[in-house]
């Protein structure tokens, strides 16, 4: 199986065919398997990346005629959910709002909930996008084995409690890298098996592991489980080959089980946004308000630029906990009614298409998708040489890692300007460029829809299909 470019591969590069590591399955096992169906897990389709990957791709291979479930953790936010056809299907009754701690407790619960959805539709493979689907993924194989053969240990409902409690009582209120340590041991637990041949259990990987360890306890618990059961999963899939290479090298996977899967884009989409779209005076930025995306630093290049051009404004597309705070900067910048906060969009392609330029100010990103999605409507794109994902793939020539430090002002890649992380100077400078430069802008502009394509929906559709229903496994 040969994943191409913009799809999915071996992080070393290497054109053959994924290896798997040897769990014990037989060829006679595989086809045995042939036309089950198979399940795309995340924690809730709100409106993010990844949510707009899975239903995307759900939607594409469902088109394909392939029997794909989507499955979620938790309900989305009111009003911010992204609706697929059929359903997805609910795991339990828990909301994305709900505390962490709460969401800690559910982990052995909602892998019990998986292993049974699995064990009674015969699904062959799960593929689970975010930290929380992948930890409850890998439990759940290990339970659905285990009620398959009697191998392992404990795997109802009873057990599940038992981790559970002893994960509460563990971490709750505590802060040592131990006390997340021993939560990990217990929510992974020996209680629920450990993970062999059950459903396939493959992981897709967002963003920065390493980031985990300066967030709290709660990032360090999430690091913890990461270690204990990424290497349980049959593969690893991450979203740049930046974040494989980190993954791999965080959790100890061989080469051939960490690999690249992008994040899709619907280029048709796309272009039908642009076909609507007249040109608009507006810099246009896309992500959850937080903290790790910088938006202050967009705010800030915005007003002191925007003196020199009158008609223009600033939209950021998202919601987050950071709203209120940076509301209060654009009042203070005296810009309050140029700088637009437009909430959570399901489709961000009407949002983007007619702007004049994109920004990804991020101080971290798994890939960059709302990168790919500007590239796609012809807007030339200004972004932090973050990692990872921004010089990936906007200056691929480049080999991908950051390379602007403190200091330096912005570069030219091939498809868009990159600028130091956290230099305001750099981005005023890089935007002032796109924005009086129409030779550049509508180079970019020409550029941008081909570099999109690599990432295309039916590319990356193929990479997923080729996953979820290995040729073994249909017979070929």
């Amino acid at each position: 199986m040969n994943l191409g470019k913009g799809e999915g591969g071996p992080r070393d590069g290497a054109s053959g065919g994924l290896s798997r590591r040897d769990t014990g399955r037989t060829s006679g096992e595989a086809r045995r398997a042939a036309d089950r169906p198979a399940v795309l897990l995340i924690n809730a389709l709100g409106t993010g990346g990844a949510e707009r990957a899975v239903a995307a791709v759900a939607a594409e291979l469902r088109r394909r005629g392939r029997d794909l479930r989507v499955l979620c953790l938790e309900r989305a936010p009111s009003g911010a959910a992204i609706e697929v056809d059929p359903p997805a299907v609910l795991l339990s009754k828990q909301d994305s709002g709900d505390s962490a701690a709460l969401k800690l407790l559910a982990l052995p619960l909602l892998a019990k909930a998986l292993a049974d959805y699995v064990r009674r539709e015969n699904v062959g493979t799960v593929m689970s996008h975010l930290f929380r689907a992948n930890f409850v993924n890998v439990l759940a194989a290990g339970q659905s084995f285990s009620a398959r053969t009697g191998a392992g240990g404990e795997a109802g409902p009873r057990a599940a409690g038992s981790a559970a409690d002893a994960a509460a009582g563990r971490a709750v209120g505590q802060s040592t890298a131990g006390s997340a340590d021993a939560a990990a041991d217990a929510a992974a637990g020996r209680a629920v098996g450990q993970s062999a041949a059950g459903h396939r259990a493959i992981l897709v990987n967002h963003t920065r592991v390493s980031r985990l360890a300066s967030e709290g306890l709660s990032g360090r618990l999430t690091a913890a489980l990461t270690k204990r059961l990424y290497p349980r999963a049959e593969l690893v899939a991450s979203v740049s080959r930046g974040s494989a290479d980190e993954v791999a090298d965080f959790v100890g996977l061989p080469n051939e089980r960490s690999i690249v899967l992008h994040n899709p884009v619907d280029t048709a989409a796309a272009a039908a946004a642009v076909s609507r779209c007249a040109p608009r005076s507006v810099i246009v930025a896309v992500g959850r308000l937080v903290a790790l995306k910088r938006f202050g630093d967009l705010i800030a290049a915005f007003a002191r630029l925007a003196p020199d051009y009158p008609d223009l404004e600033l939209h950021l597309v998202g919601e987050g906990p950071d709203r209120l705070r940076l509301q209060a900067s654009a009042a203070n910048s005296g810009l309050a009614e140029r700088i637009r906060f437009l909430g959570r969009l399901a489709d961000p392609f009407p949002a983007l298409a007619g702007a004049r330029a994109f920004v990804s100010s991020s101080e971290v990103e798994g890939f960059g998708i709302a990168i790919v999605e500007a590239l796609a409507v012809g807007l030339p794109v200004v972004a932090s040489d973050c990692a990872f994902g921004p010089r990936e793939i906007l200056d691929p020539a480049g080999g991908g890692a950051p390379r602007l430090g403190p200091g330096e002002g912005y570069e030219s890649g091939e498809y868009g300007l990159l600028y130091p992380m956290g230099s305001v100077e750099a981005l005023e400078a890089g935007l002032r460029r796109v924005l009086d430069d129409g030779d550049l802008a509508r180079a970019l502009a020409a550029r941008g829809p081909e570099r999109a394509a690599d990432f295309g929906l039916e590319r990356a559709a193929d990479a997923y299909e080729a996953l979820l229903y290995p040729p073994a496994e249909r017979g070929a």
